[in-house]
């Protein structure tokens, strides 16, 4: 994709900062119930208490540090945090701006996987319907995965600047170890290479994969 460096990221190519932090707390690879997903919901709901420093959009950050002080319970914090992770950014993004959309209230999942598992499968490669707000992800056949991109890469240097990398690697490794790419093979390699990082809970109670 021309333009796709990180010079080219706009705030808009920060949507799915929405996903990592709800497929993030879904575990979708790990096995239901397990203590393995516990420690990844866990992270995920860290990440998110880390928005408002580290969201690298500064309307965002703010908006979300107003929402984080009026906050108590973790499930619903960090739902609030993800939803306004779309309210934030100038693109006005809602459900209506994929082709697909991960939201476990709205699936009735088949075969005895969960619901988080069943709306993950439904939503494992959205697409905008005009990607045209988009920056350096304009164009790109993973926008998803780009938008992720886009955001871990800036949360690190807000991180690295807060002095806050020790817990933000702490709260994203075991979120993406736990399946919020929603690709088996992403997953398997980023297992691999950051072993080191992971417990050995998220390590032998990882599940079904697609």
């Amino acid at each position: 994709v021309q333009g796709s460096g990180p010079d080219a990221i706009v705030p808009n190519d920060l949507f799915a900062v929405r996903d990592l932090l709800l497929v993030g707390h879904g575990a979708i690879f790990m096995q239901p119930d397990s203590a393995g997903a516990g420690e990844v919901k866990k992270a995920a709901i860290e990440l998110a208490k880390l928005m408002p420093k580290l969201h690298p959009h500064e309307d965002c950050r703010r908006r979300m540090a107003t929402l984080l002080e009026g906050s108590s319970e973790d499930e619903a914090m960090l739902k609030k945090l993800a939803d306004e992770a779309w309210a934030c950014l100038p693109g006005d993004f809602t459900i209506n701006t994929f082709d697909s959309v991960y939201d476990p209230s709205n699936v009735t999942p088949t075969d005895g996987k969960t619901k988080e598992f069943q709306s993950a499968f439904d939503a494992k490669m959205p697409l905008l319907k005009d990607d045209s707000i988009l920056g350096a992800c304009k164009g790109s056949q993973w926008p998803r995965t780009c938008s992720y991109w886009a955001a871990l890469h800036s949360m690190a240097y807000l991180a690295d600047f807060h002095g806050l990398s020790a817990q933000f690697l702490g709260a994203v490794v075991p979120v993406i170890a736990g399946g919020a790419t929603l690709c088996h093979g992403c997953t398997m390699h980023f297992r691999l290479m950051h072993e080191p990082m992971l417990s050995q809970n998220v390590l032998k109670d990882t599940g079904s994969m697609f």
